[in-house]
């Protein structure tokens, strides 16, 4: 227990000697990233960052309330540290908005999973869908009114496909 308690206070420590070396911060969701695009993520912008924070929320809390006394506009971000999130912490001389569209080059998220909570309504709407007559019953599975027109699967209508 008390190894532990050591542990997270060496990454307190850590991440807040980077906050304050740091010049800005980029903070992401991290929730749908697939692991090999986190690595590729701290491949690419390793050069132009003091500090890359994966994980452990309580810690990062901790981290950043300590920071805001030389750093006040920084405890704006507490309300967002929940879930899985990741911290970039750029250096001084650098645009932050450099390293936002880097990543976003690299950025690919993972496939849903059977819990996941989706962000947006997600709609099929109605028109041709280049499928071949054979793959029917995958439309029917979904409840989705379909027709056979011009050698290819077309849906009748827009229909909702889950909900918000």
């Amino acid at each position: 227990r008390k190894a532990e308690f050591e542990k997270k206070k060496r990454l307190v420590d850590e991440w807040e000697s980077s906050l304050r070396q740091c010049g800005s911060v980029i903070l992401c969701d991290g929730s749908r990233l697939r692991s090999s695009v986190e690595i590729n993520i701290r491949k690419h912008v390793r050069d132009n960052i003091t500090a890359y924070i994966f994980g452990n929320n309580g810690c990062l809390r901790k981290a950043i309330r300590n920071v805001s006394s030389t750093w006040p506009r920084i405890i704006e971000l507490l309300p967002f540290v929940q879930g899985k999130i990741v911290l970039i912490a750029t250096k001084k001389n650098l645009d932050p908005f450099v390293i936002r569209d880097r990543i976003e080059e690299i950025m690919s998220y993972s496939y849903a999973n059977e819990a996941d909570v989706c962000q947006s309504d997600i709609f099929i709407h109605e028109g041709p869908t280049g499928l071949d007559p054979s793959q029917t019953s995958f439309w029917a599975a979904l409840n989705i009114p379909t027709k056979i027109s011009k050698g290819a699967i077309e849906v009748k209508r827009t229909c909702l496909l889950s909900k918000k």
